[in-house]
């Protein structure tokens, strides 16, 4: 974002409506007219490898472009994340950690990371980045990885004690043990869905209206339900439904395989892209698609994501590209946005995937087409133009230099330097 689009006078002013948090999924920035709203909790779930924590984190990386100066980036880790991909992929090099962990030339203030294996550990570092950040006037994005491992101090201490003693023993040998030995059940309901039921509704009580955005990543479950005689599993996002109910948006990530054909797998061993899917589950926002999203992770970058592949793909789902014989010829409607590439050329997917042209293209008709059959997202777009308007007018009007901490720092030593060389 420009300047003039993120501060009035010098200071950083939030506009719920221009003010949104990126992700490195296009279609779902199309959906949200520009990103995920602020004052949200929002989870990724699903399968291990379908690139939740890769999206969370890029979530991370784009937030740091977007907000610069402003943002803070926290990362509340219960499952021991690699600094070395966290640092070298996403370009999180976490200011809090020391020249242990982080190069001190590399060091970013703006980011923090903490370990929280305890779901108490979490809560109490949201609570105090979100009131740092309101206090510094500050864009803040929290990121739990993840919701499954945290645990809650109660249980954790039930669970140790119970452990250690000689009935556990027994019980371990006869492979009798059951969740209520154990302590897992307080008051006729689950300790953790309890606390983290509480943890989140202070959060979300705590964030509304506020440049703070909350990602939780999450992992998939199998849930068992009686009916009648029958027993029906399905497959959930785990924490409980009092939870879920702090969600504002909900995306299921499914892990589909390889995303490279056989001929260009040549003699590798392993793919070097991992095709996935993004579904929106729930959404307070934006629609739900008609099929999942496709998404693509870039193996040999580290596991990134390819915003390039997901536009090609859409742009197929749609129509807008004619194959034959692995060409593509571009669409009348694609080749009106897309000037010197023309209806007779064919190409390459390759030659597709490097063309800004055609990319940013394919990213308009998605819009419209968006724009067009969904009422909220055509009012998301109005809205934020209509406030951007008025936000570029205020920022031009305002004065062009304010007085921040640093400049009345300055100002002061100035000040004293003056009036020690008059004495």
């Amino acid at each position: 974002m420009d300047r003039d689009t993120l501060e009035i006078g010098g200071r950083f002013t939030y506009d719920p409506f221009i003010h949104k948090m990126r992700m490195p999924v296009e279609t779902i920035n199309v959906l949200g007219g520009g990103g995920i709203e602020g004052g949200t909790v929002n989870e990724f779930w699903g399968v291990p490898r379908s690139g939740k924590s890769t999206a969370a984190y890029e979530c991370a990386e784009v937030f740091l472009k977007d907000y610069g100066e402003h943002a803070n980036v926290v990362l509340c880790d219960a499952s021991n994340a690699s600094q070395l991909r966290l640092q070298e992929v996403f370009h999180l090099h976490a200011g809090n950690l020391g020249e242990k962990y982080v190069d001190a030339d590399k060091a970013d203030p703006r980011v923090k990371y903490y370990p929280t294996p305890l779901v108490e550990d979490f809560w109490s570092k949201s609570l105090n980045e979100i009131k740092w950040g309101r206090e510094n006037n500050k864009a803040t994005l929290i990121i739990l990885d993840d919701l499954t491992t945290a645990t809650p101090k109660d249980l954790m201490e039930k669970v140790l004690e119970f452990m250690k003693s000689e009935e556990a023993k027994e019980k371990v040998k006869k492979g009798e043990l059951t969740p209520d030995d154990v302590g897992l059940y307080s008051a006729g309901m689950m300790i953790k869905a309890r606390v983290l039921r509480e943890c989140f509704n202070e959060l979300l009580g705590s964030i509304f209206g506020q440049p703070i955005w909350i990602i939780v990543i999450n992992q998939i479950t199998t849930k068992m339900t009686k009916v009648g005689g029958t027993t029906i599993s399905s497959l959930e996002s785990g924490g409980g439904w009092g939870v879920k109910h702090t969600f504002m948006n909900s995306l299921k990530f499914n892990h589909l395989g390889g995303g490279e054909k056989e001929s260009e797998m040549k003699d590798r061993i392993t793919g070097l892209i991992t095709k996935s899917g993004v579904e929106i589950k729930k959404s307070k926002s934006f629609p739900s698609t008609r099929s999942p999203i496709p998404i693509f992770i870039r193996d040999d970058k580290g596991g990134r994501l390819s915003p390039s592949r997901e536009l090609f793909a859409m742009a197929r789902e749609l129509v807008l590209l004619i194959e034959s014989k692995g060409y593509y010829r571009l669409s009348p409607e694609l080749a009106k946005l897309a000037p010197g590439v023309g209806m007779e050329k064919s190409f390459r997917e390759s030659a597709l995937l490097e063309n800004s042209v055609v990319l940013k293209a394919i990213k308009t008709i998605i819009t419209r087409r968006f724009r067009s059959d969904y009422f909220l997202v055509d009012r998301s777009y109005v809205r934020r133009d209509e406030r951007l308007k008025k936000f570029r007018e205020r920022a031009a009007q305002a004065p062009k230099v304010m007085t921040t901490p640093d400049t009345v720092t300055k100002k002061q030593k100035a000040t004293k330097a003056k009036k020690g060389k008059k004495k």
